[in-house]
């Protein structure tokens, strides 16, 4: 039973953390952008 609850607790933090990446990796690219227009 706690090996079941550790998991759920462990997918539930991956769930978190790969949305924030995909939060971060869209801002990172978004970041890109705007210092590659202001370099031009």
């Amino acid at each position: 039973m706690a090996q079941a609850i550790c998991n759920y607790q462990w997918t539930k933090e991956w769930q978190r953390l790969s949305d924030w990446h995909k939060v971060h990796e869209k801002t990172f690219k978004e970041l890109l952008s705007d210092a590659s227009n202001t370099l031009r």
